[in-house]
């Protein structure tokens, strides 16, 4: 069993613990790597993602395509599901709701005595159990009202160009520091500052930490650390209007901001030289 070694790596765990039924050793951490997680940002609609926040078939595909496989997925609602685990020949990933607020990549390891087994990604040095073992019902409840399952398959073995995405993180984190200093200028409600956790700061400062601690950027870990703190302690504060740059040290986001930019642009520069 494969175990996660870093903040909300589930589905990457996931990953690992697929490879590693089909014959495959590797980590949640060694995935992370080989992909240049920590220099990928994703913008999505208003939304920016980062780290392990990219968990999809294109970015998970920069890993398995060199290895030979491909990462299938597909959309069910919670009878398909059933339905195709109860006859399942293959091993799944999929997301359930472990506790309210609390979505969790598990995968599927059989279906005997009407009970779905499934393995437990999660910390080697957590009282988690290793496997969950549900009856049908027990696994409805859990699922939303539509899942994704994702299994691996063979392919042939290719590269995968990633000059692109490089490229385009970098674009991105120019648009990401526009929006967060824009933002941080106006006025703004309650409500506004509550969304900007998941639209702008969650990428900023919660995967930003967890990514310089990946790459053992330690001082940039402390410093983005500090900031992160200072911004939920504005959200604690509850305050009916303010303008953030007057609650927090924006400038001081920006500054590591262009830390990051100037490590992704390092690794491009890196990633030339090697192909």
């Amino acid at each position: 069993m494969k175990y996660m070694h870093f903040n909300s790596s589930c589905s990457y765990a996931g990953l690992a613990n697929l490879l590693y039924l089909d014959g495959i050793d590797t980590e949640d951490f060694v995935i992370a790597l080989a992909i240049d997680l920590a220099y990928l940002l994703v913008k999505d609609g208003a939304s920016y993602l980062a780290g392990t926040m990219l968990q999809s078939k294109e970015i998970f595909d920069i890993y398995l395509n060199p290895l030979g496989y491909e990462l299938i997925e597909k959309n069910y609602d919670k009878d398909e599901v059933l339905k195709i685990l109860e006859a399942a020949d293959k091993n799944y990933m999929l997301g359930v709701n472990i506790a309210p607020g609390n979505k969790h990549a598990i995968i599927f390891k059989d279906h005997k005595d009407n009970r779905f087994r499934f393995i437990n990604n999660k910390y080697e040095e957590s009282d988690e159990p290793d496997e969950f073992l549900w009856t049908a019902e027990e696994l409805k409840e859990r699922l939303d009202d539509q899942t994704h399952l994702a299994h691996l398959e063979k392919c042939d073995v290719k590269d995968v160009d990633m000059e692109e995405p490089l490229l385009k993180s970098i674009e991105n984190l120019g648009a990401l520091k526009e929006d967060i200093i824009n933002f941080s200028k106006r006025e703004i409600s309650k409500n506004d500052l509550r969304e900007s956790m998941n639209t702008l700061f969650r990428a900023a400062l919660l995967d930003l930490e967890t990514m310089f601690i990946l790459i053992e950027e330690d001082k940039l870990m402390k410093r983005t650390k500090k900031l992160q703190k200072e911004y939920i302690n504005v959200v604690k504060k509850g305050k009916e209007s303010l303008v953030l740059e007057k609650e927090m040290n924006i400038s001081g986001l920006v500054d590591v901001l262009n830390e990051w930019e100037r490590l992704m642009k390092n690794n491009l520069k890196e990633y030339r030289e090697r192909i």
